[in-house]
């Protein structure tokens, strides 16, 4: 299967309007270009962020004294906080596979619900007696993982589903109330548990996040369901060589993550004995993953190369946890409070370009290896992403306390930047692959979509003919054939085209009318007819017709056969990049991928 990088051009659509022959049309949107039931769908989701990272923020600042005051041990108190990543591991998969049956919005509502409930019935184990303390604790927090995969799937899906164009974007503004939620907990739980002791931070939290719950049963859309799709899809899904990569990124920057939540503020204390001091430092990873992530995000719907991006956060976060120690390979002067502070400052960016590019990056995979542009798509790769994120957020802190007790923080941290150098290399390994390495796809041998001039792109195909097109900023395009001639689109604002030798140039004139005017003289005319059809008609007296029917479906027609340009031949597949990114494989009996479909079909126009 083909991996293509997103293409950044504008899509450009004829008009039936007089008084205008082409419009622009968006490839992404923006917060402000979408309608005012998607702004409140995206706020819904933002709060339900906000206050489920507060909470799972706030308790970090308290619960471990009041729980050794109940006869807790460390460890204990470490399974406690663990216990909910593992729930969340299994069951962001069990969601992700079912939620094409249960739907969106009742997954959503059902999952806050149980995980709002829960958080408020944490806060009654104050007067829970001593001896079962910690077993309660882990049932509590056993059902909130159950709520909160439940949660964090479904809101990943309806992101998805809703902002397609967007989807980086919107994922980015998430999680910067994430990012926030995460900022203000601790402050949030320590002055709440001053003013109202263990039970206030769980109750008011809890039901503040209760409260969001209710009102995504008027805000959120409707719950869409599809046809499952076996397990044997999620197979092939999990298989392919990106995805795979993607997760491993994934769990390496969570797993340092968790590490370092439950190692580091102990380790600062030797160089900033001030609780407030020690905080600020604390939340500089956070802080600029907050403002970061949503600038990221339309960075990432805009030009797209989230493989570039991803590479970036690895390189980042490896000398991040080498400063952050610092590490004990650095000399003795290196070992000062600024030099930590760089290495938080690192960290805030380089979980940034590791955790917002995959979401956006995985659904192109999924659609461009043929999974439909469908609920049951969405829920398997926010389900996977997410329980990778579980994994290390649960492995992390398990396995590097383990090392932190035998080996110490800063060679610890020197470990991870090893393993996170190591995943780095392997990633850069496989998009060199995808970029250069020629691979089989369906009987064709293609080398992925490369950047050119501008947003162009190139596919060369087995027999080495080469086919090139796209829309540069003075919105033209080439396509070379394999003989060599050259097919030159030019889609200009009310002029045609012009004919220089082995050239054809096509532009629109007034009206919804486009010509082409080939080199020996023949002329095909484009016209827009009633509905979303397109007729071209040879001077032959053949017709082609494109049109769009029953919604986002696509057909093409030949009188003779099914050969066109592009160089599909019987039996062949062929390749066709879209300016909004998305990759078609274009075929006799293959639908494409990306919700779209094309097929190609010998008949007789009347």
């Amino acid at each position: 299967m083909t991996e293509v990088d997103e293409l950044d051009a504008t899509v450009l659509t004829t008009s039936t309007s007089s008084s205008s022959s082409s419009a622009v049309r968006r490839k992404y949107d923006t917060f402000f270009s979408v309608s005012r039931e998607k702004k409140i769908i995206l706020a819904t989701l933002c709060l339900g962020n906000f206050f489920t990272s507060t909470f799972y923020a706030c308790i970090a600042v308290f619960f471990p004294s009041f729980a050794a005051s109940k006869g807790a041990s460390g460890t204990d108190v470490g399974l406690v906080f663990g216990i909910m990543q593992l729930v969340m591991f299994v069951f962001n998969f069990v969601w992700g596979l079912t939620i094409h049956n249960i739907g969106t919005k009742f997954m959503y509502v059902s999952g806050i619900g149980v995980a709002g409930g829960a958080a408020a019935l944490m806060g009654i184990l104050e007067f829970c007696p001593n001896p079962s303390f910690v077993a309660m604790c882990f049932l509590v927090r056993l059902v909130e993982g159950l709520g909160a995969a439940a949660v964090v799937t479904a809101s990943f899906t309806i992101i998805a589903d809703e902002f397609p164009k967007s989807v980086s974007t919107m994922f980015g503004i998430c999680e910067t109330f994430s990012g926030l939620g995460f900022m203000l907990g601790p402050v949030i739980g320590s002055g709440l548990f001053q003013l109202g002791g263990f039970m206030a931070p769980f109750i008011i939290l809890g039901v503040a996040v209760l409260v969001v719950g209710a009102v995504a049963t008027y805000t959120l859309p409707l719950n869409k369901t599809t046809r499952g799709r076996d397990f044997g899809t999620f197979r092939t899904y999990i298989r392919i060589p990106a995805v795979l990569i993607t997760l491993l990124c994934v769990f390496t920057i969570t797993s340092g993550l968790g590490f370092i939540d439950a190692a580091y503020s102990a380790h600062l204390r030797r160089f900033l004995p001030s609780t407030t001091l020690l905080s600020l430092v604390f939340l500089i990873p956070t802080a600029v993953y907050f403002f970061f992530a949503p600038v990221l995000g339309y960075l990432l719907d805009r030009f797209g190369r989230a493989w570039e991006f991803m590479l970036a956060g690895g390189v980042f976060t490896a000398v991040a946890y080498l400063l952050m120690g610092p590490s004990p390979i650095f000399p003795d002067y290196v070992h000062v409070l600024w030099v930590i502070i760089i290495g938080n400052i690192f960290m805030g960016f380089g979980v940034g370009l590791q955790l917002i590019p995959p979401f956006g990056r995985n659904l192109k995979t999924a659609i461009e290896n043929g999974f439909p542009e469908t609920i049951d798509t969405y829920g398997m790769v926010s389900g996977s992403l997410n329980s990778a994120v579980s994994l290390g957020a649960f492995l992390g802190p398990t396995i590097g306390g383990a090392l932190f007790d035998g080996y110490g923080f800063e060679w610890t941290l020197t470990g991870f930047s090893v393993m996170q150098i190591a995943v780095t290399l392997v990633t850069a390994a496989l998009f060199i692959w995808i970029r250069y390495r020629r691979r089989r796809t369906l009987g064709l041998e293609a080398d992925p979509y490369e950047r050119l001039d501008g947003p162009t792109v190139k596919v060369e195909t087995k027999d080495g003919g080469t086919v090139s097109a796209g829309l540069t900023d003075g919105r033209s395009g080439k396509v070379k054939t394999p003989d060599g001639s050259t097919v030159s689109v030019d889609l200009t604002d009310g002029r045609p085209g012009k004919v220089e030798g082995p050239t054809v140039s096509m532009g629109l004139t007034d009206g919804p009318t486009a010509k082409l005017w080939t080199t020996d003289g023949s002329t095909v005319s484009m016209r827009l007819t009633d509905g979303p059809t397109v007729f071209m008609r040879l001077t032959d007296g053949q017709n082609v017709s494109m049109g769009l029917i029953d919604g986002p479906t696509a057909k093409l027609w030949t009188t003779d056969c099914p050969t066109v340009s592009m160089r599909l031949t019987d039996g062949q597949t062929g390749l066709l990049g879209m300016t909004d990114g998305r990759l078609f494989r274009l075929g006799p009996d293959g639908p494409t991928a990306s919700g779209w479909e094309l097929f190609l079909a010998a008949s007789t126009m009347v």
